[in-house]
């Protein structure tokens, strides 16, 4: 077992098994401060010898799962993303129209990344009444938190992302009468290939929903096209 806290807050303990020493190192590195394994307290070099033998598995997310809940987002972070008034790039989230980006601007904590998210999606116009975020909804805002993600950590825009997998644990409602937040740990490769990012909503201090978006991103769009023409010719003779 592994005990640890974070420099912005020192007075707090969090707890998290062994398997998780490796990700909880590449995700939040310098805000880590005290760190205990099995009772021990790791000094610097133990700790930076720990971080550079760990590698992410980019085909399995779910290894990673608990990760978002181990490391609660900071109230004040949230608080300062809430604030944040700026709509972000629609470059960023594949989209020709800015009022269809459903997030804003965003910060940083290690390699997560917090954005405040947008419910008034002009695309889609729901046949029915909600008193909450609609879960389509947020299934858009986590596909757009996601590929926002990957291009803020580095991905090259001339690329195509295809979905893969998802999972969503929902917690609570989304409310609409107050601000809330999607936070993203992004596990990309700059070119490339498989990868995934882990997400939690967060409203008025607490965790809505958590869980792991995972695509398969082509090196070119181009490369992208090719694959869909071969894909439609495989339908169209099964169609004929």
């Amino acid at each position: 077992m592994i005990t640890f806290t974070l420099t912005a807050d020192p007075n707090t303990r969090l707890i998290c098994d062994d398997d998780y020493l490796g990700p909880l190192l590449a995700t939040y590195g310098d805000l880590i401060g005290e760190l205990v394994q099995n009772g021990i307290s790791l000094d610097n070099d133990e700790i930076a010898h720990k971080a550079n033998e760990f590698n992410w598995d980019y085909r399995n997310p779910y290894k990673y799962r608990k990760l978002i809940s181990m490391v609660p987002l900071p109230v004040s972070l949230q608080s300062e993303v809430a604030h944040i008034e700026t709509p972000l790039d629609k470059g960023l989230v594949h989209k020709r129209e800015q009022e269809n980006v459903l997030l804003s601007d965003y910060c940083r904590m290690g390699m997560g990344i917090a954005f405040k998210g947008r419910d008034d999606w002009q695309e889609l116009h729901s046949d029915h009444v909600s008193d909450h975020v609609d879960g389509i909804k947020i299934f858009e805002i986590i596909r757009q938190a996601t590929l926002a993600s990957f291009h803020i950590n580095g991905l090259h825009y001339d690329s195509a992302v295809a979905l893969t997998d998802l999972h969503i644990e929902y917690i609570r409602y989304v409310e609409l009468s107050a601000p809330y937040i999607i936070f993203t740990i992004p596990v990309n490769r700059e070119d490339g290939g498989a990868m995934f990012t882990l997400f939690g909503i967060y409203q008025l201090g607490k965790l809505a929903a958590q869980g792991y978006l995972a695509t398969y991103t082509f090196r070119s769009k181009e490369a992208f096209s090719q694959k869909r023409e071969v894909m439609k010719a495989e339908a169209a003779t099964y169609a004929g």
